[in-house]
C-alpha cells in the first residue's frame, strides 16, 4: 500500500469505508456459485494464504511452503474453479472435524446437481 497511498490518504479512506470482510466473501461466494456447474471431479482440503499483517486469525502449519497465514478450507473441481471456501476462525459455528469440513461442502453440491455422480478427493477423510 506504501507504493499507492501515503499515510494521510489511506487512514482518510480507512476510516471512511467500513466494510464486514464475511459480507465480502458471501458476496463472492455467491456469484462464484451462482454462474459455474462444478465438474465430476471435486477435492476438499485446506490452505495457507500467506498474510503477515495483523489480523485475528492468523495460523501458523508446520512443513507447509507458507506455514503462516490464513487457514482456508475450500472445495474445488477438476479445471481448479474454486466453487466454496471457509476462512478458519477458530471460534465457529462449523465443526473441526475432517468428515464434518468434507460433509459441509459436499452435501450443498449434491442436492443442487443431483443428477451428477460425483467423485470426492479429500486428504483426511
Amino acid at each position: 500500500m506504501k507504493k499507492h497511498f501515503t499515510k494521510r490518504k489511506w487512514c482518510f479512506i480507512h476510516s471512511h469505508i467500513h466494510m464486514n470482510p464475511f459480507e465480502l466473501i458471501d458476496l463472492i461466494k455467491t456469484n462464484c456459485q451462482t454462474y459455474y456447474c462444478p465438474k465430476q471431479i471435486l477435492v476438499v482440503d485446506e490452505m495457507i494464504v500467506p498474510f503477515n499483517g495483523r489480523c485475528k486469525w492468523i495460523q501458523h502449519v508446520k512443513n507447509k511452503p507458507h506455514n503462516t497465514g490464513l487457514k482456508i478450507y475450500c472445495i474445488a473441481d477438476e479445471t481448479n474453479y474454486l466453487y466454496d471456501w471457509w476462512l478458519y476462525t477458530g471460534d465457529s459455528d462449523r465443526s473441526n472435524k475432517a468428515t464434518d469440513i468434507v460433509l459441509d461442502f459436499v452435501d450443498p453440491i449434491v442436492e443442487e446437481y443431483p443428477t451428477v455422480p460425483f467423485y470426492v478427493i479429500a486428504d483426511s477423510y
